[in-house]
């Protein structure tokens, strides 16, 4: 039951990252025999982003509008228990070379369980790019960001919305609208979702407001919002999936 000697490792990566495993290797003198191997972990935290339940598949349906261009629609889900904000990076690469970046707040805590639709619109690409390239060859990657993806405790409330009208112009759809706080407090961090989806129940398009302000108790707030629509719809045919959320305000 004595220890016959110690070894440090020989090899070992720097950092263990949450719920992973790193390889190691230790020498001994050949000519020692033993019963058994027992291993000691000499370590430190260090500080590492939190270990995120969201799923962000790397997979995109692509679309086409009536002017020629082109975006992408995919969905994000909160796995997890608590609601988490949730900020994700965009690169798009053409035969292994990368031609942009972009980045996409969403504007309110998902819940857990949740599912959000997403459009992914390479505008910001330059144009002679985008003229250049077929849109099924290009790549389009997603990566949560691991310090600004954080889960919070903060609560937030549906609020009601409405559209008061809508137009299409060109490839794009121009909405203008209202939400209420029917709540007894301030609201913050509101915001409204949009989906449309076909006849089909398909999701071909969807986007959300930048933050609006503060929002007091029963007070209306207008918002606008536009998104990208595909060339093969019928604009009567579409369904309006619409959705606003606020935060209330922290008392001083």
């Amino acid at each position: 039951g004595l220890p016959l000697g110690v070894a440090v490792s020989d090899h070992l990566l720097p950092t263990l990252a949450p719920l992973s495993s790193n390889p190691f290797s230790v020498s001994f003198e050949a000519s020692v025999q033993v019963d058994s191997w027992d291993a000691y972990v000499d370590a430190s935290p260090e500080l590492l982003p939190p270990n995120s339940p969201v799923d962000l598949e790397d997979h995109f349906r692509l679309e086409r509008t009536h002017q020629g261009g082109f975006y992408y629609v995919g969905e994000i889900e909160n796995e997890g228990v608590t609601p988490w904000w949730i900020v994700f990076n965009i690169t798009y690469e053409f035969d292994g070379r990368i031609l942009g970046l972009d980045t996409i707040h969403v504007p309110f805590p998902m819940l857990p369980g949740q599912r959000l639709p997403f459009a992914i619109d390479p505008s910001s690409l330059p144009p002679e790019l985008l003229s250049s390239i077929e849109p099924d060859l290009l790549e389009v990657h997603v990566h949560l960001d691991p310090w600004k993806t954080l889960p919070t405790l903060d609560p937030w409330v549906a609020i009601p919305v409405s559209i008061t009208q809508f137009e299409q112009i060109g490839s794009r759809i121009y909405f203008r609208g209202g939400i209420l706080n029917s709540t007894e407090e301030a609201l913050s961090e509101s915001a409204v979702l949009l989906r449309i989806l076909d006849v089909r129940g398909r999701t071909r398009a969807a986007g959300w407001t930048s933050p609006l302000g503060s929002i007091g108790p029963e007070e209306n707030l207008p918002f606008d919002l536009s998104v990208l629509v595909p060339a093969d719809v019928n604009l009567n045919l579409l369904e309006f999936d619409i959705l606003a959320y606020g935060v209330p305000e922290k008392s001083e």
